[in-house]
């Protein structure tokens, strides 16, 4: 019995499209356009499908159609029904009078605009290919236990057709991850260097104290830094005073930097974050944040005009040299404050290295071209993606498992944008792989 009303289910999803669908199916002119008719038998021919509005307002502008050869230049709607119109409230709303035709998968009730006229409309019920509703029946069907939708279609996709869209997938994943760099950038008013020194931060704490790393970020400012790094121990001090880490300090390095924190507070009246953001549980020492606020520290020392010498390079070697540096001496016998550990140098290693060049380095290379309108940055930041190794998680091993390319840090940036944008979305209709896929049945 269950089996049944989930196979009616199914069918049911089947023979009723969503309204996205029909936007698809419309926009790709994926229905059969022989002998067009309104639903009262009016002959209609289409001349020019429309711009696809995601805005508020009727779904396409500027189409061109005939109705018994009447040229009709204006919108059109499209709804499941023809009864939506009214559920909307178009009626009611002069904005839809300029609508010329209301496509509908079904004519369930005549419609007017607000001034009484009544819109023609054009049911595709029938028009539609029933294996192309199969077909996406099942990309959106919740129930589908594959790890992606299309994961049994993959095949009806070329590889070059794959390899075009993972192109355009960086490009989306670089777009995003510079909107909060430009956040950053109307907050420090421009200033270059500290939209850097924060995205670094950020990058630094990678997933797990991603969040402590930019609160902290937010607490510096340029004027401080500048204060404090020609003296490790003064920027050590700063870096873990603000960071809530110096309030208990129980040997005498601790107290040094306690005590020069506390002189910073004072003159610069600054805010210390709680000790609790921090997380340490199930992390490898190595991967402490008091390990990576030191490293973060002493690549600024290394690099003190560390803006200007990423802008100029232009090769990955040359970036890692950015990274040859090692922690303060303390540091070296110590994952956290006053807890002795066996002596190691705790260099920024070179998986570490690739993660912040990809978190920090290529974004922010890219939103400084977009900022000064100069391809040659954005190319800079696509180069630098295609020079690294490729990203080894469970999303790309997946895919690398479905036949996709992980060749690069590119590929592995595109990769993870698909997954965590389109598929796990359900967003197979804006999916470059999803149209193929429905355009071939």
């Amino acid at each position: 019995m269950r089996l049944t009303i989930h196979l009616k289910y199914i069918k049911d999803k089947m023979q009723i499209p969503s309204e996205d669908f029909l936007h698809f199916i419309w926009k790709t002119k994926s229905f059969d356009l022989n002998s067009l008719k309104t639903t009262i038998g009016e002959e209609i021919q289409i001349l020019d499908f429309g711009i696809h509005n995601h805005d508020a307002g009727p779904d396409f502008s500027l189409s061109k159609i005939t109705i018994d050869n009447q040229l009709w230049v204006g919108n059109i709607e499209i709804h499941v029904n023809a009864s939506d119109w009214k559920r909307h409230k178009h009626d009611e709303n002069s904005a839809y009078d300029s609508v010329i035709l209301h496509v509908v998968h079904l004519e369930d009730k005549e419609i007017y605009n607000s001034k009484g006229h009544k819109i023609p409309t054009l049911e595709l019920k029938g028009r539609i290919s029933k294996n192309m509703l199969k077909t996406y029946a099942s990309l959106v069907n919740m129930d589908n236990e594959n790890w992606i939708p299309c994961q049994n279609m993959l095949y009806k996709v070329s590889d070059l057709r794959k390899s075009i869209f993972q192109e355009k997938l960086l490009i989306e994943r670089l777009q995003e991850k510079t909107h909060s760099a430009e956040l950053m950038f109307e907050e420090e008013k421009g200033d270059w260097y500290m939209v850097f020194v924060r995205i670094l931060l950020q990058a630094f704490g990678t997933k797990v104290n991603k969040v402590g790393f930019t609160m902290l970020g937010e607490r510096l400012n340029k004027r401080l830094i500048l204060e404090c790094i020609n003296e490790p121990t003064s920027l050590e001090a700063l870096l873990f005073g603000l960071a809530g880490f110096l309030n208990d300090p129980d040997d005498s390095y601790t107290h040094k930097l306690h005590e020069i924190f506390e002189f910073l507070k004072l003159k610069h009246s600054l805010q210390k974050m709680e000790p609790e953001t921090w997380k340490f549980s199930r992390m490898r020492p190595q991967n402490f944040p008091t390990i990576r606020i030191a490293q973060f520290s002493s690549t600024l020392i290394k690099n003190k005009d560390i803006l200007n010498e990423l802008l100029d390079l232009n090769t990955v070697a040359k970036y890692a040299d950015l990274f040859s540096c090692q922690v303060s001496q303390y540091w070296e016998t110590h994952y956290t404050f006053g807890v002795v550990s066996e002596k190691s140098r705790k260099g920024i290693g070179k998986s570490m290295q690739d993660i912040i060049c990809i978190n920090s380095f290529a974004p922010f290379l890219f939103l400084y071209g977009i900022k000064h309108d100069d391809q040659s940055y954005k190319d800079a930041a696509v180069n630098l993606l295609s020079n690294l190794k490729a990203e080894k998680n469970n999303i790309t091993r997946k895919w690398e498992a479905l036949g996709m390319q992980n060749a690069s840090a590119k590929d592995s940036q595109s990769l993870i944008h698909l997954k965590n944008k389109y598929c796990s979305k359900l967003k197979c209709l804006s999916c470059d792989i999803g149209y193929v896929i429905l355009k071939s049945e």
